[in-house]
Formats: structure tokens, C-alpha cells, sequence
């Protein structure tokens, strides 16, 4: 039996922005710190992703899971659940990817219009 190809997110179209490091900025003393990623499809098919993170219970992710059709663009949005910033430099985010071979007829049509509604949420 053959092992799984793991593949870059740019082999299969996938640009992170920021590529390395995620920056929580506070807006003012009162605000939660939060940060932002943007995902974008570069490819001619459609991506399925999903963000996972070394802390679920410090961190909420919306959208945390989507589908980003052929040159779209999410903006995930990082917040924390508590006012300190402290130790937030060990925790770690990990956006799972892959291309679909889904069509935009029937019954996926249907499937990926339910998803990307779900994500704007």
C-alpha cells in the first residue's frame, strides 16, 4: 500500500498570508486580542481547508472550516477568549488543505453552496 503525498499549500494553489508568524494586536484596552489570516484559491479548482490549533478552549477561528472556489479569498479571524496576551507565542495553528474535484452541478452544487454559507457565520 502506498503512504499519503503530503503536498505544499502552494502545490495545490493555496496562498497564506501571513506565511509564518500570526500577530494578535489588541484595537484598544478593552479589546480581546485577535489577529487575521487570508487564504486565497489560486488554483482552477475548487479547495476544501479546515484550521485547527494547539488550544481550541484560548482561540475561537471563524470561519474555521470552508471552500474557496477557483481565485476566492476568505479572511479568517483569530480571537482570543482572554484579555492577556501572555503565552500565546507557544500556541500553533494548522490549516489542513485539499484540492476537490467537485463539479458546481447538482448535488455538490448544493453541498458547496451550504458550506460557504456556514463559513460566513
Amino acid at each position: 500500500m502506498a503512504s499519503p503525498v503530503s503536498k505544499s499549500m502552494s502545490d495545490i494553489g493555496l496562498q497564506i498570508n501571513p506565511t509564518e508568524e500570526v500577530k494578535f494586536i489588541k484595537k484598544d484596552i478593552a479589546s480581546l486580542p485577535e489577529a487575521f489570516i487570508e487564504l486565497k484559491n489560486t488554483s482552477d479548482k475548487m479547495i476544501v481547508y479546515k484550521i485547527k490549533t494547539t488550544d481550541p478552549q484560548k482561540f475561537v477561528v471563524k470561519p474555521n472550516h470552508g471552500v474557496l472556489t477557483s481565485c476566492k479569498g476568505h479572511k479568517i479571524n483569530i480571537m482570543t477568549q482572554k484579555p492577556t496576551m501572555e503565552k500565546i507565542k507557544n500556541d500553533r495553528f494548522l490549516i489542513v488543505a485539499s484540492q476537490s474535484d467537485m463539479t458546481t452541478t447538482g448535488r455538490s452544487k448544493d453541498f458547496i453552496c451550504d458550506h460557504t454559507d456556514r463559513s460566513k457565520n
